[in-house]
């Protein structure tokens, strides 16, 4: 019997190719664990970097509303602040920080960020995220009532700005219903905020037109849209929380002031900041302003009297009465003013009754008027001084969060 023994022959080339496919095998997947890891610490430092430069941008944002690097809040626009952790801001290398804040407009910021890490000894990763820092004016309106406008007969809205008059800016807003009366009424524009819960054309009605077609404004005019949320008192735009605070800092008892008999001559140095009840029966000069003044009761003016009004007297498109040198806080009393009364300042009583003393025909208001409700005998003109909206409330929105 012959035996046959088996024959290698064939098998040391199989190993040869089989070596080679694994090897090869081995080598591509080495090479691609190392991507993989490459790309993997790439995407986590390209993520962890942009949750850094969010907290930079953060921090230059508190940076601008704290103020540190603007105190008297006076820096023109263009003004820019830099902050470095790292060698330096436009060329970014391992463990840079950055942030800036530029002042694009009097009550407006761009803050932007710019975080750069290493990933590898030839790679870095770097990201830049900006947004906008806007301080809402809080006297952003020639009139708004939280629940009612109602002018009867002869009435208006105006503006006036940079010793220019009629700039578009006459606006009138409410929460609820306005009622304009008398063809000779006209206004540039009216607002209807609470559009969402209160989506009533008719809440608006003028009867010297087609409802309120003609004085809606068209195109929207800032600082609103002309349907547009409510605006909540006691909230973030009509915020009354900081006027409890600075008549409970003035302490009690608080004096009443009246012109006539207290002194028809102000300064901000002399007058009281906070006052029980607020009386102007004389004319009102102020000589150094800005005053601002707390009252916790009623505010009053008499018939006929001027409030800081220039030498050439309050009128509608001529002078250029400055509002801004008075601001009025009402906590709630009623707000009263009489006929034929002029006042340049701006009056802030979103809990109050603006009304008649006991009758209000013919009044005039330079600057804003913002109330629970105002309601007049007709012949009320309101002038809104563009000043006042280049003012701050300290109320900080942040807007147009983006990465670039």
């Amino acid at each position: 019997m012959h035996r046959f023994a088996s024959s290698d022959r064939g098998s040391i080339p199989a190993v040869l190719l089989t070596s080679i496919i694994v090897g090869g095998l081995v080598v591509v997947l080495v090479a691609a664990v190392l991507v993989n890891q490459r790309t993997a610490r790439f995407d986590r430092s390209y993520t962890t970097v942009l949750q850094s430069a969010d907290e930079y941008v953060q921090e230059a944002a508190h940076h601008v509303i704290r103020g540190d690097w603007d105190p008297a809040g006076t820096a023109p626009v263009g003004t820019v602040e830099k902050n470095y952790a790292g060698a330096t801001c436009t060329a970014a290398t391992d463990g840079d920080v950055c942030w800036s804040a530029t002042k694009t407009s009097d009550l407006t910021w761009e803050v932007e960020s710019t975080v750069a890490a290493r990933t590898t000894a030839n790679d870095v990763v770097t990201r830049t995220v900006k947004m906008d820092v806007v301080d809402r004016p809080r006297f952003f309106i020639a009139a708004f009532a939280d629940t009612q406008i109602r002018f009867t007969g002869g009435n208006g809205a105006a503006s006036y700005g940079g010793g220019g008059w009629f700039t578009g800016n006459g606006i009138v807003a409410s929460n609820e219903d306005i009622r304009l009366s008398g063809a000779s009424t006209g206004v540039d524009g009216v607002h209807l905020f609470n559009w969402d819960n209160y989506n009533a054309p008719g809440r608006c009605v003028h009867t010297g037109g087609n409802d309120c077609d003609d004085v809606l404004a068209d195109p929207a005019v800032a600082p609103s849209a002309r349907f547009g949320p409510r605006l909540q008192v006691g909230g973030d735009r009509l915020g009354t929380q900081f006027i409890d605070d600075a008549l409970a800092a003035c302490g009690s008892p608080l004096p009443s002031y009246t012109s006539s008999t207290d002194g028809a001559t102000l300064s901000n140095v002399t007058f009281p900041r906070c006052v029980d009840n607020l009386t102007f029966d004389t004319d009102v000069t102020i000589i150094s302003g800005p005053i601002e003044v707390y009252v916790a009761g009623q505010f009053s003016m008499a018939n006929g009297v001027d409030i800081n009004c220039p030498a050439g007297g309050c009128s509608s498109g001529g002078g250029d009465p400055d509002s801004t040198k008075l601001r009025i806080y009402s906590d709630g009393g009623d707000v009263t003013i009489g006929n034929h009364a002029n006042i340049a300042g701006a009056i802030y009583a979103p809990e109050s009754r603006c009304a008649g003393n006991p009758s209000n025909a013919q009044g005039a208001i330079f600057g804003s008027m913002i109330c629970g409700t105002i309601d007049n005998q007709g012949g009320w003109q309101f002038n809104y001084d563009d000043d006042l909206s280049r003012l701050g409330s300290g109320v900080f929105e942040f807007e147009d969060y983006r990465e670039e």
